[in-house]
């Protein structure tokens, strides 16, 4: 799908969930991997933003929308 997306144009940011792929950091709880989605993605937020989030990771989404109260993204497809 990235790169199906970025053939399109798109400016595609691929952001690992803690505790997943080679990024061990141990977060034991909820908070402290949400503050660290947080650190992740924050900067990859800019003024007009798409999501496409599957699994946990769009449970992470939803939670960190509503947790932070950071900008909601234009569009949103969570799986």
């Amino acid at each position: 799908l990235r790169d199906a997306l970025q053939e399109q144009g798109f400016d595609v940011q691929l952001l690992v969930l803690p505790n997943h792929g080679e990024k061990r950091d141990e977060h034991r709880d909820l908070d402290s991997a949400l503050a660290r989605f947080d650190q992740d993605l924050s900067p990859l937020i800019g003024e007009d933003y798409v999501v496409v989030a599957f699994s946990q990771g769009a449970q992470y989404f939803q939670l960190w929308l509503s947790r932070f109260k950071k900008q909601r993204p234009r569009a949103m497809v969570l799986l």
